[in-house]
């Protein structure tokens, strides 16, 4: 939809960024879990949103990212570095 309305960036990079809540779920595909994204002194730093189901209006509000969560993996203590894609706001 981006690319159709003639925007430049279609999305953002996946950046590396520390957690800072432990995510205990596995899952069998890969997932994208929502999260808020910020930066502090130089290191990106990611918190996953509790409510991720797909009826959680709420959660879609509040997140800038995607946690990206490999399939199978173990649980993801917070302070380990995880993969994330940054979202783009055009709404202000």
């Amino acid at each position: 939809l981006r690319k159709l309305m003639g925007r430049r960036i279609i999305e953002h990079n996946m950046i590396t960024a520390k957690l800072e809540d432990s995510i205990s779920n596995s899952y069998k595909r890969v997932h994208f879990m929502r999260g808020i994204l910020d930066e502090r002194n130089g290191e990106f730093h990611v918190k996953p949103i509790i409510f991720q189901g797909s009826h959680s209006i709420g959660s879609l509000i509040k997140s800038n990212a995607l946690i990206r969560v490999e399939a199978n993996s173990p649980v993801l203590l917070k302070g380990e570095k995880v993969a994330v894609r940054p979202l783009i706001n055009e709404i202000e």
